[in-house]
Protein backbone atom coordinates (compact mmCIF):
# COMPACT_ATOMS: atom_id res chain seq x y z
CA UNK A 1 0.00 0.00 0.00
CA UNK A 2 1.18 3.50 -0.83
CA UNK A 3 0.43 6.17 1.77
CA UNK A 4 -0.56 8.74 -0.87
CA UNK A 5 -3.15 6.44 -2.44
CA UNK A 6 -4.53 5.46 0.97
CA UNK A 7 -4.75 9.12 2.04
CA UNK A 8 -6.60 10.07 -1.14
CA UNK A 9 -9.31 7.50 -0.43
CA UNK A 10 -10.63 10.06 2.06
CA UNK A 11 -11.31 12.49 -0.80
CA UNK A 12 -14.90 11.66 -1.74
CA UNK A 13 -15.06 13.58 -5.03
CA UNK A 14 -13.85 11.46 -7.97
CA UNK A 15 -12.87 14.66 -9.77
CA UNK A 16 -10.74 15.95 -6.90
CA UNK A 17 -9.23 12.55 -6.10
CA UNK A 18 -8.13 11.83 -9.68
CA UNK A 19 -6.61 15.30 -10.01
CA UNK A 20 -4.75 15.02 -6.71
CA UNK A 21 -3.54 11.52 -7.57
CA UNK A 22 -1.48 12.94 -10.44
CA UNK A 23 -0.48 16.06 -8.51
CA UNK A 24 0.71 14.34 -5.32
CA UNK A 25 2.54 11.53 -7.09
CA UNK A 26 4.27 14.20 -9.15
CA UNK A 27 5.48 15.81 -5.93
CA UNK A 28 6.68 12.42 -4.73
CA UNK A 29 8.72 12.05 -7.92
CA UNK A 30 10.20 15.48 -7.20
CA UNK A 31 11.06 14.27 -3.67
CA UNK A 32 8.77 16.79 -1.92
CA UNK A 33 8.47 14.23 0.86
CA UNK A 34 8.23 16.53 3.88
CA UNK A 35 5.32 18.47 2.39
CA UNK A 36 3.60 15.23 1.32
CA UNK A 37 3.93 13.67 4.77
CA UNK A 38 2.28 16.63 6.43
CA UNK A 39 -0.37 17.23 3.78
CA UNK A 40 -1.48 13.59 3.68
CA UNK A 41 -1.69 13.53 7.48
CA UNK A 42 -3.84 16.68 7.34
CA UNK A 43 -6.14 15.20 4.67
CA UNK A 44 -6.68 12.08 6.78
CA UNK A 45 -7.22 13.74 10.16
CA UNK A 46 -9.61 16.40 8.79
CA UNK A 47 -11.67 13.94 6.74
CA UNK A 48 -15.44 13.61 7.31
CA UNK A 49 -15.37 10.00 8.47
CA UNK A 50 -14.89 7.89 11.60
CA UNK A 51 -11.63 8.08 13.55
CA UNK A 52 -11.15 4.29 13.53
CA UNK A 53 -10.65 4.48 9.77
CA UNK A 54 -8.08 7.27 10.08
CA UNK A 55 -5.65 5.71 12.58
CA UNK A 56 -4.19 2.93 10.35
CA UNK A 57 -3.59 5.38 7.51
CA UNK A 58 -1.86 7.85 9.82
CA UNK A 59 0.33 4.93 10.98
CA UNK A 60 1.06 4.08 7.34
CA UNK A 61 2.11 7.67 6.58
CA UNK A 62 4.47 7.58 9.58
CA UNK A 63 5.94 4.26 8.46
CA UNK A 64 6.58 5.28 4.84
CA UNK A 65 7.89 8.82 5.37
CA UNK A 66 10.56 10.58 7.38
CA UNK A 67 9.80 13.33 9.92
CA UNK A 68 10.53 16.86 8.81
CA UNK A 69 13.85 18.00 10.39
CA UNK A 70 12.28 21.34 11.33
CA UNK A 71 9.27 19.59 12.84
CA UNK A 72 5.99 18.45 11.33
CA UNK A 73 3.02 20.79 11.40
CA UNK A 74 0.72 17.77 10.92
CA UNK A 75 2.68 14.98 12.53
CA UNK A 76 1.06 11.60 11.69
CA UNK A 77 2.64 9.97 14.76
CA UNK A 78 1.22 12.56 17.15
CA UNK A 79 -2.16 12.56 15.38
CA UNK A 80 -2.49 8.76 15.56
CA UNK A 81 -1.48 8.75 19.24
CA UNK A 82 -3.94 11.56 19.98
CA UNK A 83 -6.69 9.59 18.20
CA UNK A 84 -5.96 6.50 20.29
CA UNK A 85 -6.11 8.65 23.40
CA UNK A 86 -9.47 10.10 22.31
CA UNK A 87 -10.84 6.58 21.81
CA UNK A 88 -9.20 5.22 24.95
CA UNK A 89 -8.15 6.97 28.12
CA UNK A 90 -10.24 10.12 27.59
CA UNK A 91 -13.41 8.05 27.40
CA UNK A 92 -12.71 6.49 30.78
CA UNK A 93 -14.46 8.57 33.37
CA UNK A 94 -13.70 8.52 37.09
CA UNK A 95 -16.26 8.99 39.85
CA UNK A 96 -17.66 12.50 39.53
CA UNK A 97 -16.96 12.83 35.79
CA UNK A 98 -19.88 13.55 33.48
CA UNK A 99 -20.37 13.55 29.72
CA UNK A 100 -22.75 16.12 28.27
CA UNK A 101 -24.54 15.55 24.93
CA UNK A 102 -25.93 18.24 22.63
CA UNK A 103 -27.62 17.70 19.27
CA UNK A 104 -27.29 19.95 16.22
CA UNK A 105 -29.17 19.78 12.93
CA UNK A 106 -26.61 21.18 10.55
CA UNK A 107 -25.35 24.06 12.73
CA UNK A 108 -28.57 24.82 14.63
CA UNK A 109 -29.49 23.34 18.04
CA UNK A 110 -31.64 20.26 17.49
CA UNK A 111 -34.64 18.74 19.24
CA UNK A 112 -32.37 16.85 21.66
CA UNK A 113 -30.27 19.89 22.52
CA UNK A 114 -31.04 19.41 26.21
CA UNK A 115 -27.55 19.20 27.74
CA UNK A 116 -28.21 15.58 28.75
CA UNK A 117 -25.64 14.31 31.27
CA UNK A 118 -24.18 10.81 31.56
CA UNK A 119 -21.66 9.26 33.93
CA UNK A 120 -20.00 7.20 31.16
CA UNK A 121 -18.96 7.91 27.59
CA UNK A 122 -20.60 4.70 26.37
CA UNK A 123 -23.92 5.83 27.82
CA UNK A 124 -23.59 9.11 25.90
CA UNK A 125 -23.01 7.21 22.65
CA UNK A 126 -25.95 4.91 23.43
CA UNK A 127 -28.12 8.01 23.83
CA UNK A 128 -27.11 9.22 20.36
CA UNK A 129 -27.88 5.79 18.88
CA UNK A 130 -31.26 5.83 20.63
CA UNK A 131 -32.01 9.23 19.04
CA UNK A 132 -31.04 7.80 15.65
CA UNK A 133 -33.47 4.94 16.14
CA UNK A 134 -36.24 7.25 17.37
CA UNK A 135 -35.84 9.56 14.37
CA UNK A 136 -36.02 6.77 11.78
CA UNK A 137 -39.79 7.04 11.61
CA UNK A 138 -40.16 10.67 12.63
CA UNK A 139 -37.84 12.83 10.53
CA UNK A 140 -37.11 12.73 6.80
CA UNK A 141 -33.70 11.21 6.05
CA UNK A 142 -32.35 14.45 4.62
CA UNK A 143 -32.91 16.12 8.00
CA UNK A 144 -31.78 13.47 10.44
CA UNK A 145 -28.77 12.34 8.39
CA UNK A 146 -27.38 15.83 8.95
CA UNK A 147 -27.69 15.67 12.71
CA UNK A 148 -24.38 15.85 14.54
CA UNK A 149 -23.54 15.70 18.22
CA UNK A 150 -21.16 17.42 20.60
CA UNK A 151 -20.05 15.34 23.60
CA UNK A 152 -18.17 17.24 26.27
CA UNK A 153 -16.32 15.74 29.25
CA UNK A 154 -16.44 17.51 32.62
CA UNK A 155 -14.43 16.73 35.74
CA UNK A 156 -14.76 18.23 39.22
CA UNK A 157 -12.54 21.29 39.68
CA UNK A 158 -10.72 22.40 42.82
CA UNK A 159 -13.22 25.23 43.39
CA UNK A 160 -16.22 22.90 43.27
CA UNK A 161 -17.16 23.80 39.69
CA UNK A 162 -17.18 21.23 36.87
CA UNK A 163 -14.35 21.79 34.37
CA UNK A 164 -14.61 20.87 30.68
CA UNK A 165 -11.49 19.01 29.56
CA UNK A 166 -12.20 17.13 26.32
CA UNK A 167 -14.83 16.91 23.56
CA UNK A 168 -15.92 14.65 20.70
CA UNK A 169 -17.98 15.42 17.60
CA UNK A 170 -20.01 12.60 16.06
CA UNK A 171 -22.34 12.08 13.12
CA UNK A 172 -25.98 11.05 13.48
CA UNK A 173 -25.21 7.39 14.24
CA UNK A 174 -22.58 8.16 16.87
CA UNK A 175 -19.42 7.68 14.78
CA UNK A 176 -16.65 9.89 16.16
CA UNK A 177 -15.27 12.14 13.43
CA UNK A 178 -13.44 14.85 15.38
CA UNK A 179 -12.28 15.55 18.92
CA UNK A 180 -9.95 17.74 20.94
CA UNK A 181 -8.87 19.11 24.27
CA UNK A 182 -10.62 22.18 25.57
CA UNK A 183 -8.52 25.15 24.52
CA UNK A 184 -7.41 26.18 27.99
CA UNK A 185 -6.08 22.66 28.68
CA UNK A 186 -4.46 21.84 25.33
CA UNK A 187 -0.81 22.11 24.32
CA UNK A 188 -0.44 25.46 22.48
CA UNK A 189 2.46 24.07 20.45
CA UNK A 190 0.44 21.24 18.93
CA UNK A 191 -2.09 21.34 16.09
CA UNK A 192 -5.65 20.24 16.74
CA UNK A 193 -6.76 16.97 15.20
CA UNK A 194 -8.99 18.90 12.77
CA UNK A 195 -9.62 22.44 11.61
CA UNK A 196 -12.63 23.95 13.38
CA UNK A 197 -13.57 26.07 10.34
CA UNK A 198 -12.85 23.41 7.73
CA UNK A 199 -9.81 25.13 6.21
CA UNK A 200 -7.77 22.91 3.87
CA UNK A 201 -5.33 23.98 1.18
CA UNK A 202 -5.15 21.68 -1.85
CA UNK A 203 -4.97 22.54 -5.56
CA UNK A 204 -8.24 22.14 -7.46
CA UNK A 205 -9.06 20.98 -11.00
CA UNK A 206 -11.53 23.81 -11.59
CA UNK A 207 -11.31 26.83 -13.85
CA UNK A 208 -12.98 30.25 -13.80
CA UNK A 209 -16.64 29.97 -14.73
CA UNK A 210 -17.16 26.50 -13.29
CA UNK A 211 -20.21 25.99 -11.08
CA UNK A 212 -19.03 23.78 -8.22
CA UNK A 213 -20.77 21.89 -5.45
CA UNK A 214 -19.77 23.00 -1.95
CA UNK A 215 -20.89 20.10 0.23
CA UNK A 216 -19.91 20.38 3.90
CA UNK A 217 -22.62 18.22 5.42
CA UNK A 218 -23.57 17.40 8.15
CA UNK A 219 -22.51 20.76 9.59
CA UNK A 220 -24.02 22.95 6.87
CA UNK A 221 -26.36 22.58 3.92
CA UNK A 222 -24.76 21.88 0.57
CA UNK A 223 -24.83 24.66 -2.02
CA UNK A 224 -23.37 25.78 -5.32
CA UNK A 225 -20.69 28.38 -5.91
CA UNK A 226 -19.21 29.89 -9.06
CA UNK A 227 -15.43 29.93 -9.44
CA UNK A 228 -14.23 33.44 -10.30
CA UNK A 229 -10.47 32.93 -10.33
CA UNK A 230 -7.94 30.24 -9.47
CA UNK A 231 -4.69 32.22 -9.27
CA UNK A 232 -1.59 30.08 -8.83
CA UNK A 233 -3.75 27.23 -7.42
CA UNK A 234 -1.38 26.80 -4.49
CA UNK A 235 -2.06 29.70 -2.13
CA UNK A 236 -4.86 29.14 0.39
CA UNK A 237 -6.79 32.22 -0.77
CA UNK A 238 -6.13 31.99 -4.50
CA UNK A 239 -9.39 30.24 -5.46
CA UNK A 240 -12.11 32.86 -5.15
CA UNK A 241 -15.77 32.02 -5.61
CA UNK A 242 -19.09 33.79 -5.98
CA UNK A 243 -22.10 32.67 -3.92
CA UNK A 244 -25.69 33.64 -3.19
CA UNK A 245 -26.67 35.25 0.11
CA UNK A 246 -30.06 34.52 1.71
CA UNK A 247 -31.05 38.08 0.73
CA UNK A 248 -30.54 37.16 -2.94
CA UNK A 249 -27.47 39.37 -3.25
CA UNK A 250 -24.14 38.01 -4.49
CA UNK A 251 -20.93 37.88 -2.51
CA UNK A 252 -17.39 36.51 -2.87
CA UNK A 253 -14.93 34.59 -0.70
CA UNK A 254 -12.03 32.14 -0.62
CA UNK A 255 -13.28 28.68 -1.57
CA UNK A 256 -10.56 26.77 0.33
CA UNK A 257 -11.49 28.63 3.51
CA UNK A 258 -15.23 27.82 3.24
CA UNK A 259 -15.86 31.57 3.04
CA UNK A 260 -19.19 31.03 1.29
CA UNK A 261 -20.50 30.63 4.86
CA UNK A 262 -20.42 34.42 5.17
CA UNK A 263 -24.06 34.02 4.12
CA UNK A 264 -24.89 33.27 7.75
CA UNK A 265 -22.35 34.55 10.25
CA UNK A 266 -23.04 31.81 12.77
CA UNK A 267 -22.86 29.02 10.16
CA UNK A 268 -19.60 27.07 10.01
CA UNK A 269 -18.44 23.61 9.01
CA UNK A 270 -15.66 21.41 10.35
CA UNK A 271 -15.63 19.70 6.93
CA UNK A 272 -13.66 21.31 4.11
CA UNK A 273 -15.54 21.76 0.84
CA UNK A 274 -12.55 20.20 -0.95
CA UNK A 275 -13.43 16.63 0.08
CA UNK A 276 -16.56 16.59 -2.10
CA UNK A 277 -15.99 19.48 -4.51
CA UNK A 278 -17.08 18.69 -8.08
CA UNK A 279 -18.39 20.52 -11.11
CA UNK A 280 -22.17 20.79 -10.95
CA UNK A 281 -24.13 19.91 -14.09
CA UNK A 282 -27.65 19.68 -12.66
CA UNK A 283 -30.56 22.08 -12.41
CA UNK A 284 -30.03 25.28 -10.48
CA UNK A 285 -32.43 26.79 -7.97
CA UNK A 286 -34.29 29.92 -8.97
CA UNK A 287 -32.04 32.18 -6.91
CA UNK A 288 -28.96 30.63 -8.56
CA UNK A 289 -29.97 31.57 -12.11
CA UNK A 290 -27.33 34.37 -12.33
CA UNK A 291 -24.71 31.60 -12.32
CA UNK A 292 -25.85 30.50 -15.78
CA UNK A 293 -25.10 33.82 -17.45
CA UNK A 294 -21.95 34.41 -15.42
CA UNK A 295 -20.58 30.93 -16.09
CA UNK A 296 -21.00 31.27 -19.84
CA UNK A 297 -19.42 34.74 -19.92
CA UNK A 298 -16.45 33.87 -17.69
CA UNK A 299 -15.91 30.62 -19.59
CA UNK A 300 -15.35 32.70 -22.72
CA UNK A 301 -13.24 35.31 -20.93
CA UNK A 302 -11.41 34.10 -17.80
CA UNK A 303 -10.25 37.63 -17.03
CA UNK A 304 -13.88 38.59 -16.43
CA UNK A 305 -13.89 36.53 -13.22
CA UNK A 306 -10.99 38.57 -11.84
CA UNK A 307 -12.66 41.81 -12.91
CA UNK A 308 -15.84 40.84 -11.09
CA UNK A 309 -13.83 39.93 -7.97
CA UNK A 310 -12.05 43.31 -8.12
CA UNK A 311 -15.43 45.02 -8.41
CA UNK A 312 -16.65 43.27 -5.25
CA UNK A 313 -13.43 44.09 -3.43
CA UNK A 314 -13.89 47.79 -4.18
CA UNK A 315 -17.67 48.08 -3.80
CA UNK A 316 -19.00 45.41 -1.43
CA UNK A 317 -20.04 46.93 1.91
CA UNK A 318 -20.12 43.51 3.58
CA UNK A 319 -23.75 42.84 2.67
CA UNK A 320 -23.25 41.70 -0.92
CA UNK A 321 -24.13 43.30 -4.26
CA UNK A 322 -27.41 42.86 -6.20
CA UNK A 323 -27.32 40.88 -9.45
CA UNK A 324 -28.84 43.88 -11.23
CA UNK A 325 -25.73 45.94 -10.38
CA UNK A 326 -23.45 43.22 -11.77
CA UNK A 327 -25.47 43.05 -14.99
CA UNK A 328 -25.38 46.83 -15.33
CA UNK A 329 -21.61 46.93 -14.81
CA UNK A 330 -20.49 43.94 -16.89
CA UNK A 331 -23.27 43.01 -19.31
CA UNK A 332 -24.86 46.30 -20.34
CA UNK A 333 -24.95 46.65 -24.12
CA UNK A 334 -24.16 42.97 -24.76
CA UNK A 335 -27.73 42.08 -25.54
CA UNK A 336 -28.17 40.01 -22.36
Amino acid sequence: MNYIDESLKFIESDEMREYLQTYLHGLQADKKTAWLRNKCAEIVSNAPTCVERKIPVLDLIAQQTEPCPEGDWHDPVWLADFARRALGEEQKGQVGNVFQVREYLYHEPGYYDDYTLYHTFDAAIDYIKWIDSECDNRDPDYIHENANYFIEKFIPGDDGKMVATFYWITNHIGEIWYFGQERYTCDPFRDEFFDYLGNLNLPVPFKPGDIVTADCRPFAKDRRVLILKVGDNSDCCCVQCLFILPTGKLDTGAFKHNRFFRSAHHEISHVSSLYRAARYEGELDENEQPFIELSAAIGKNHHLGSEIWDYFFENDDGWGIPWEDIKEKFFKGRGN
